[in-house]
């Protein structure tokens, strides 16, 4: 315990250190370029939900250079997009090796871009001290009531800006700009994959394409976003009854156990995907006629591919974040008002999150993925 406490405090001066080097150095006379850079931490469905603000930055600042941070290996979803002058992979590493990450990465910026504005749109203390290190001469944060004690030191040194998740995240991001105007613009996300993936089209020929081929994710990769085994067997089986419809299950390695739990037994063909590149996903997904999951980010590729999508939004408010062109399955009784603690639940939140998902029935899924279907034969 007195190993744990002298750590816990030896942390906190060394961040201090940090923020008192960089601040001194930030004294000396510098020269900026025009160069936005814009850093995003959040998980893959949040970048997605980034791409309009990088189309609009480069609509509305045409002569800045857009440098975009993403976390890692998120980020290959951004590799084409023709709108990002420079990427930046995010590493999380370990406590030491992400701290000289932040310096040698934002030195970096410091002195090939000399940039004029740092947006910050998830904050962190690794997020916040690599906006100090740059040197930029404005810099702009997000704040929320979750934000802990380490990222409240920037506060004094970022200009503020407060999201409480009762807008549309969109809208928020978007504010951290002034001359752009979300009510004038298309907000819709949207991705870049060149060519085509050998061995997608090579899957894809082995499917018979008479039938809908349906795309899933079981798994949210969260122990509290779990629809039940039981609703999606349920749900697939009808799908498979009415539509002769094949799925496709995504998902990674440590999900196997459970889609091969709820894949087993059902009356049609399926096959299962894991371990996908990221920047590979986009071509295995475009070729599917529904995708079905828990809010989680390959659902958000397929609405940005236009592939019609059912989320099964649960505790998520759609609100704050939603697919563009998706159908969004909850029960507000349930669900309602649980979106904030999704962030960063508690082990006594986790009764009411799973009690939510339950509420979900697989009829309700289906009727959703019923009009989808037939509205596409019509």
């Amino acid at each position: 315990m007195p190993y744990n406490k002298f750590f816990y405090y030896a942390r906190k001066i060394f961040h201090l250190f940090l923020l008192g080097l960089f601040l001194i150095i930030n004294l000396f006379p510098k020269k900026y370029y025009k160069t936005i850079v814009i850093c995003q931490r959040g998980k893959l469905g949040d970048l997605i939900c980034t791409t309009p603000l990088f189309r609009l930055v480069k609509k509305y600042y045409p002569d800045h250079k857009l440098v975009v941070i993403a976390r890692e290996p998120f980020h290959q979803i951004l590799e084409h997009n023709p709108y990002i002058d420079c990427l930046i992979s995010f590493s999380a590493g370990q406590l030491m090796s992400s701290y000289i990450w932040v310096l040698r990465t934002g030195l970096m910026i410091r002195h090939r871009f000399h940039p004029d504005y740092f947006v910050n749109l998830f904050a962190d203390f690794n997020a916040s001290l690599l906006g100090v290190v740059t040197g930029a001469e404005k810099k702009a944060v997000t704040t929320t009531a979750l934000d802990g004690k380490m990222q409240k030191i920037f506060y004094p040194f970022f200009n503020i800006r407060p999201y409480d998740y009762t807008s549309e995240a969109k809208t928020h991001y978007l504010s951290f700009f002034d001359e752009i105007n979300p009510k004038s613009d298309d907000l819709s996300n949207e991705l870049f994959f060149t060519g085509n993936n050998q061995t997608v089209e090579l899957w894809s020929q082995k499917n018979n394409t008479r039938y809908p081929l349906i795309g899933v994710t079981v798994s949210s990769g969260k122990d509290f976003k779990h629809w039940p085994q039981k609703s999606w067997r349920e749900l697939l089986k009808k799908l498979m009854l009415r539509y002769h419809a094949q799925v496709v299950f995504f998902g990674v390695s440590e999900e196997l156990e459970e889609i091969k739990r709820v894949s087993d037994k059902l009356p049609g063909q399926n096959f299962i995907i894991t371990d996908v590149p990221i920047n590979e996903l986009p071509h295995y997904i475009k070729k599917c006629h529904l995708f079905i999951g828990v809010d989680t980010g390959p659902l958000y590729i397929a609405d940005a591919l236009k592939v019609p999508t059912v989320d099964i939004m649960g505790p998520c408010d759609e609100k704050t974040q939603k697919p563009d062109y998706g159908v969004i399955v909850t029960n507000q009784y349930y669900c309602h008002g649980q979106s904030k603690v999704l962030s960063q639940p508690k082990l006594s939140d986790y009764p009411a999150i799973k009690q939510c998902f339950e509420s979900i029935t697989p009829q309700q899924v289906f009727s959703s993925c019923q009009h989808i279907l037939e509205r596409g034969n019509n």
